[in-house]
């Protein structure tokens, strides 16, 4: 999550979206008194961090959802604020997540099958309730990991932001099967992730 009230913008953080590419661009144009999320603080950039009042909400953390954001700002600037996220396929994403878990847990190579399994069941990849409240969709634009850089090049233009020409690459490395996720997916583990992710499939167009 990043908030700039020096660039009028909120950033609304999904996982396995290269979200984390994105903030790490995103932060180079933060001033003093913007705000991001550090090891589950919220913190300030360029100097001394310094925890901005939380008493209104229950926790901190860098996937926050839009509902907790609005309330760590004033409803001015939140109604009047350029809001984006980042999106990917919901095969992708669960794939990439599986993964990802799974290279952190340090699971043998044999075992991933179930560790799909299971995080297909669990769901956490699930985008949709971060950048809506109540059901609406609340972001003006979207970053999608397919188009990234023309995507993000796009929206730093219009909250005026430079961005480099090689972007950072940020946790990439726990994925062996780099096959496309729907090739990798069982029929079965491809209509639970749509049923969890049917917003998302039908808000972007992805195809089933």
């Amino acid at each position: 999550m990043i908030v700039s009230f020096q660039k009028n913008f909120v950033f609304i953080r999904t996982r396995k979206t290269a979200s984390s590419t994105i903030e790490t661009v995103l932060r180079q144009s933060l001033d003093s008194e913007d705000l991001f999320v550090g090891k589950s603080t919220l913190r300030h950039p360029k100097g001394k961090d310094r925890a901005r009042p939380q008493s209104n909400i229950e926790t901190v953390a860098a996937h926050m959802k839009a509902e907790d954001i609005a309330k760590l700002v004033p409803d001015s600037f939140w109604s009047g604020s350029f809001k984006f996220t980042s999106e990917r396929h919901p095969y992708e994403k669960a794939v990439s997540l599986a993964y990802y878990n799974f290279g952190k847990a340090q699971q043998s190579e044999g075992d991933f099958a179930e560790f799909l399994d299971m995080t297909v069941r669990r769901g956490n990849y699930r985008s949709f309730d971060h950048y809506t409240i109540d059901g609406k969709v609340v972001v003006n634009d979207f970053i999608r990991h397919e188009t990234l850089e023309s995507d993000l090049k796009r929206i730093a233009d219009i909250i005026g932001v430079l961005v480099p020409d090689d972007l950072p690459q940020k946790r990439t490395a726990f994925r062996a099967d780099r096959r496309p996720a729907h090739e990798i997916l069982t029929p079965e583990q491809k209509q639970q992730v749509y049923q969890r992710c049917r917003e998302e499939f039908e808000l972007l167009g992805y195809a089933a």
